[in-house]
């Protein structure tokens, strides 16, 4: 026997071995894709502040936050953790301060740890409890100025009915509040008389009854419940005063009905939908894991293969066209309803392939909207498709085509995450309906009436089994045990924190509500392990009884209905499974639909000197890339094109330029070394013979770049730093401009003159965007520099000159200047003069820059067309007729 305790015992030691190094490798794996991926989530943020508050210069960095922030104040700080607690004690709290600080600091905690509820997140009552032991004062809210006074009367009964502890943990206890005189007990009043704040529907059966069998008949009494409800609003028998003061009848966008799981939420919102009670679910499933979007896969795959039958048969049975196996079969007869249905899916093909899918599925939901409409859940359905398509379109950008579209969708439909919020479900109206959501997502919310189905239900386990961990708090801090043994003290303790998190989960439940709630509980499978079970039973031992029976629950329920008689009914759960349906009307009726009669120009877009470039001319010519790839011929030609451009360009935008000046060693100056190497390791350089021969090759022409002089006499690295501005980046407005007339003031100024057309495009609108490499001042006058790295025969005049209008730089420094015009014109306002202030373009060829030169080789500075610059900004601020 001891032999093989020793047994279980090693093999849970190597279990437990296998499962951390599993941990340790999958966290390192983590960090590593992070880092690679620039990727930082919130946990990083946290733990990087705790990090560095820790490390050798945690006082300078704690100081530093001291001196921009005096005051911190923490709403919800129930739902923090250790780590947490620790940075905000370690900068703000009085107690760390230093005696020499001239500015006082504070530091305040709000938060109520009876609503600690996200303990499955990582939330931990147990740093909220600790940071109270440690501050000066603690105020408490004394009123209650939503509720109703039998509310607050209601809700103290069921807690101070258990005695003290009634939280299960030490250091919580119920507060009793006084009602605030804003919410009146008659705001709720049914057949003219002050309605109950809190009726407990009795559910009936035995202990040994299925546990789906309770949920089912929990939903019964819950959904007839709110239908008593409802009728007795469309009666007005049932009347409220709401928030604003306005008294009216009950609707349905009056009621909330807050559950355990998402699955309870749809099993309520279809009974509801079958009593014709209007419902939204706001749950956290995927839009992925619905069935619309397997429906979308099968009308992609059709529109993929026009020409197979089966494919197009299988899209149109799905809901969103609902044909029914008869019409479908129909189609060997009907030729030409066949033929129809074969051409309206060329049409989609050719409207998804020109518009793309967003235009597709909106299209086909407006044409069936009324029908999925007249579906029970077709609102639901139609919400799906629309979100849906609204995910495609975003993933068009980087798909190639259908095809792509259809693995992209079917990649998401097999990594569906629920807990990615970007793909949760919508809701699907935004109308006044009954409201139906978990219990953790309620926090913070308020209603007029809220129900919960689930107070009898929810002792039952969801996932049974011996638990592969155990998580608990030790004391001291939170702790995880690897396959404890079942019964011990690791899983007692477990068990007794989740007892703890229901009985405050119960409390959020029971203060959601303005004027009333409705719980169901009684006799059901595991009934006795609920939160409210063990309030309204608990014994001297503090642990509910072993069995749950109908006296025992009248009991209980007599007892806590003493308490607060006018505030709190009793009544047997009703068991009506099919309910007339309510016929409800809208308060005013729909506005008629819009109809749109603008045509949406689609010519508006963004525009960069690069894009424009590459647009066909019109002629036969070819026009030369900027940073041309590099030919064998040439020296340095593993150094050449653009990938060695983008490195040059990111060298030259890092480097500090003043300590340039004059330099002419091989290799760069003191602390620039590495600014060098990685811009050539960011564009590829990355081995030892590529920074050999590179780093060199940069110093050179950096040396020479920021050292020759330019027409003006100035020096790049001889210029005070406020005089250079690096990549300035631009972004300009465009009015409505036609091409034709763009080109006519171009061409007047001798600016690309053999340009015909910006391709297809008649007209340009939207925004002109660009980066600008270096702007510089000198005697008041501000110059455009741009950095170009192409390789030319010679760097002479003629032949720069002849690159520029290859490459169509004229129309890009045109562009260039036209933007820093605007700027210095937005800057200086009046006392902005062009002819004073705005100076030339100097485009440098760094490959052949000499500082030592006479003729400046390698500077190309036009001199820019009288009025050009004036006449283009005129043209695109013009406003259309």
């Amino acid at each position: 026997q001891q032999a093989s305790a020793d047994c279980q015992a090693l093999l849970r030691e190597q279990k437990s071995a296998l499962v951390q190094a599993a941990r340790d490798y999958a966290c390192a794996r983590m960090a590593q894709l992070k880092r690679e991926r620039g990727l930082l989530g919130f946990d990083d943020m946290i733990r990087g502040v705790a990090d560095a508050l820790d490390g050798a210069q945690g006082e300078q960095f704690a100081s530093r936050l001291r001196e921009q922030y005096s005051v911190a104040l923490l709403d919800e700080f129930q739902d923090t953790d250790s780590r947490q607690w620790a940075i905000f004690r370690r900068v703000f709290a009085q107690g760390s301060a230093n005696a020499e600080e001239a500015v006082p600091r504070a530091l305040f905690l709000i938060g109520d740890p009876k609503q600690a509820i996200y303990r499955f997140r990582g939330g931990d009552v147990f740093a909220y409890l600790a940071a109270e032991k440690h501050a000066d004062a603690r105020h408490r809210l004394e009123r209650n100025f939503r509720s109703r006074p039998l509310a607050l009367q209601a809700v103290q009964a069921v807690f101070e009915r258990s005695g003290a502890g009634a939280f299960a943990q030490p250091g919580i206890e119920f507060e009793p509040v006084l009602p605030g005189g804003r919410c009146h007990d008659d705001d709720f009043r049914v057949d003219d008389a002050a309605a109950p704040a809190l009726t407990v529907l009795v559910l009936g059966g035995e202990e040994t009854d299925a546990i789906e069998e309770a949920r089912a008949r929990a939903v019964t009494a819950c959904v007839e419940a709110i239908h008593a409800l409802l009728a007795a609003g469309l009666a007005d028998r049932a009347r409220l005063v709401d928030r604003q003061g306005v008294a009216r009848v009950v609707r349905p966008g009056d009621i909330a009905v807050l559950v355990e799981k998402n699955d309870d939420a749809e099993r309520i919102q279809s009974a509801l939908s079958r009593a014709g009670i209007p419902s939204v679910a706001a749950g956290r499933n995927s839009v992925y894991e619905s069935e619309e979007a397997q429906h979308l896969c099968w009308l992609f795959e059709a529109l993929l293969s026009p020409a197979d039958d089966q494919r197009l048969r299988a899209a149109l049975a799905a809901p969103l066209f609902g044909l029914d196996a008869a019409a479908l079969a129909g189609f060997d007869d009907e030729e030409t309803s066949h033929r129809d249905w074969q051409d309206r899916l060329q049409h989609w093909q050719q409207r998804a392939q020109r518009f793309g899918p967003m235009a597709l599925i909106g299209e086909i939901c407006a044409e069936q909207a009324p029908r999925l409409l007249l579906l029970r859940d077709g609102e639901r359905r139609l919400s799906n498709y629309l979100q849906l398509a609204e995910e495609l379109q975003a993933a068009d950008a980087h798909a190639l085509g259908l095809s792509g579209l259809l693995s992209e969708l079917e990649r998401r439909i097999d990594d569906a995450d629920s807990g990615n919020d970007a793909e949760l479900l919508r809701l699907e109206s935004d109308a006044a309906r009954v409201k139906i959501m978990t219990l953790h997502m309620s926090k913070g919310l308020e209603f007029e009436f809220v129900f919960l189905p689930n107070a009898a239900t929810g002792g039952a386990d969801r996932s049974p089994g011996r638990p592969a961990m155990a998580r608990f708090h030790d004391g001291t801090r939170r702790v995880a045990m690897l396959y404890p043994e079942k019964g011990g003290p690791e899983c007692l303790a477990e068990a007794a924190e989740e007892r703890a998190e229901k009985l405050r989960l119960l409390y959020v439940g029971l203060t959601r509500a303005r004027l009333a709630t409705w719980v169901v509980w009684g006799v059901a499978k595991d009934a006795r392990k609920t939160a409210l079970s063990w309030l309204l039973q608990r014994g001297p031992d503090g642990e509910s009884p072993a069995k749950l029976g109908r006296a025992d629950v009248e009991q209980a329920l007599a007892r806590l209905q003493s308490c607060a008689p006018a505030a709190i009914s009793i009544r047997p759960a009703g068991e009506t499974v099919v309910l007339p349906r309510l016929g409800f009307q809208p308060a005013q009726s729909p506005p008629a639909v819009a109809i749109a009669y603008r045509v949406l120009d689609r010519d508006w877009w963004v525009y960069s000197f690069s894009q424009l470039a590459r647009e066909d001319d019109g002629s036969d010519s070819q026009r030369a890339e900027d940073e041309t790839e590099p030919s064998p011929a040439l020296p340095w030609s593993r150094f050449s094109g653009t990938r060695f451009g983008n490195a040059l360009h990111e060298a030259l935008e890092k480097i500090a330029m003043d300590k340039w000046l004059d330099w002419s060693t091989p290799l760069p100056p003191s602390g620039e070394f590495d600014i060098l190497a990685s811009a050539l390791k960011a564009h590829g350089y990355a081995s030892e013979a590529d920074l050999d021969e590179g780093v060199p090759l940069l110093t050179a022409l950096i040396s020479e770049t920021l050292n020759v002089r330019l027409p003006d006499g100035a020096r790049l690295a001889a210029l005070p730093e406020q005089a250079r501005r690096n990549e300035m980046e631009f972004h300009l407005a465009i009015a409505p401009t036609a091409m034709s007339r763009l080109l006519a003031v171009l061409h007047s100024h001798g600016i690309v003159t053999a340009r015909q057309g910006f391709g297809l495009r008649q007209r340009i609108e939207g925004l002109l965007t660009g980066r600008i490499d270096l702007v510089y001042e000198v005697d008041g006058r501000f110059h455009v520099v741009d950095y170009k790295s192409n390789q030319l025969r010679d760097y002479a005049a003629d032949s720069l000159a002849q690159a520029v209008r290859d490459s169509e730089y004229d129309l890009q420094y045109v562009l260039y200047t036209l933007a820093l015009h605007r700027w210095l014109r937005f800057r200086l306002g009046d006392a902005y003069s062009p002819a004073r202030q705005l100076g030339g373009v100097r485009y440098l060829f760094v490959r052949g820059l000499d500082r030592n030169a006479m003729d400046a080789p390698g500077v190309h500075a036009p001199d820019l067309p009288a009025g050009l610059i004036e006449a283009l900004d005129a043209l695109l601020q013009a406003v259309p007729a």
